[in-house]
């Protein structure tokens, strides 16, 4: 295996530590819909992920996090939530325990 095979496997295992780490945080803290953090502390898709990445909810740049990208991809490939992960998130029938199954289920795909 030569070292770039290795940093490809190490990125990979990145994202899919971050993603376990926003299942953690919203599973702890609840799911915020409308914003990235909510007063009580609650944190939506993306607010998690940041948090995870960089400790702050709100994104530090423009550009996702390549596990904001994975679970982008996952939500296009189930007919019944073929959205953004914002509409996703903010849907009245999403629930803070759907959200964490769905981050668990795509880092441990």
């Amino acid at each position: 295996m030569d070292e770039s095979e290795i940093l490809k496997i190490e990125q990979r295992e990145a994202w899919r530590d971050v993603l376990e780490r926003a299942a953690d945080l919203i599973e702890r803290r609840g799911l915020n819909k409308g914003g990235y953090s909510g007063d009580d502390g609650s944190l939506c898709v993306f607010g998690a992920i940041n948090m995870a990445v960089s400790g702050k909810p709100n994104a530090a740049s423009y550009t996702p996090h390549p596990a904001a990208v994975v679970v982008q991809q996952s939500l296009w490939s189930e007919p019944l939530e073929r959205c953004s992960i914002t509409r996703y998130n903010d849907h009245p029938e999403t629930t803070g325990a759907m959200v964490v199954t769905k981050l668990r289920e795509v880092a441990r795909s």
